[in-house]
């Protein structure tokens, strides 16, 4: 179920997501309740979430899974509506934005466990170790998110739109972004799990 979407935006979100929807046949789109807003929308939402906030106001969009939102538990989509108009995405590079965002809540990637500081100090575990894992971490999750692209044939308008953002002077992360590119061109399958809308 979409529940909300910002209404200055509606149709052609809307439009958005009927386009990945006809090109999503093993994934029910409305079978988790999702919240879409814009950022002006998202600070009314989630206005305690810094981390969210961060996450949107320097890329195209960000998620958080299992806000709670008019006696209801939702996943919370924001798409940065500026960026979209800054960078003049078109409609394919829109939905590859959409469906990667969407990639996150039905391809989610299971985080491997963070050693901890008993870990540490017990000598189980090095800095360096914990570094590779979030590293590890942090880059699947954008893998997982963007392969729903793939699944979604949004892929080329995500590579694309992720051009024109390492092209630009807000850019920054290079290595990832190449990283999400070539395997974006690959063949790799990365297969996660729908998140469901729990507490």
């Amino acid at each position: 179920m979409m529940y909300k979407i910002t209404p200055d935006n509606l149709t052609r979100i809307q439009l958005s997501i009927e386009r990945i929807k006809n090109n999503t046949e093993d994934y029910d789109l409305d079978s988790v309740p999702i919240i879409i807003a814009d950022v002006e929308h998202a600070q009314i939402i989630s206005p305690e979430n810094k981390v969210l906030e961060r996450a949107y106001l320097t890329s195209f969009g960000a998620v958080k899974g299992n806000i709670i939102y008019d006696n209801s538990i939702f996943h919370l989509i924001v798409l940065n509506f500026e960026y979209i108009k800054m960078f003049d995405l078109n409609n394919e590079e829109l939905d590859g934005v959409l469906s990667h965002e969407l990639g996150h809540i039905f391809n989610k990637y299971k985080f491997e466990k963070v050693p901890t500081y008993l870990d540490l100090i017990g000598g189980k575990a090095s800095i360096e170790d914990i570094e590779k894992i979030k590293k590890n971490n942090r880059n699947n999750n954008e893998f997982y998110a963007d392969h729903f692209s793939k699944i979604t044939r949004n892929s080329e308008g995500l590579i694309r739109c992720i051009n024109k953002f390492i092209k630009s002077e807000i850019f920054d992360n290079e290595d990832l972004f190449t990283l999400r590119i070539a395997a974006l061109n690959s063949d790799q399958i990365y297969r996660g799990e729908v998140h469901r809308a729990h507490l």
